[in-house]
């Protein structure tokens, strides 16, 4: 992996670009410190109909937690309420 400044990446982008779509790998430091890696971008990028169907796939995955969620906060609504009108559901 090469090293590669912020000011060298800003004065001459096309060339770090065109090393990284043949593989090569930057990482950009910034007064020498790290910051960010350059590097080629994945052979297979998710395509707009895959990003809709794992879209609708988390949807359905939070309206089933959403669920759940819902009536674990009613428990502890009620749960609070009683223990504000003198009555501790803990204690027998």
């Amino acid at each position: 992996m090469k090293t590669i400044s912020v000011g060298e990446l800003r004065q001459n982008p096309t060339q770090a670009l065109a090393a990284a779509e043949q593989g090569q790998t930057y990482l950009v430091t910034r007064h020498r410190r790290p910051v960010a890696q350059l590097g080629p971008a994945p052979a297979s990028w998710p395509s707009g109909a895959d990003a809709m169907r794992l879209a609708g796939q988390f949807r359905r995955e939070q309206a089933g937690q959403a669920a759940t969620a819902e009536g674990f906060t009613a428990t502890w609504l009620a749960d609070q309420r009683a223990d504000v009108e003198g009555e501790d559901p803990c204690r027998p």
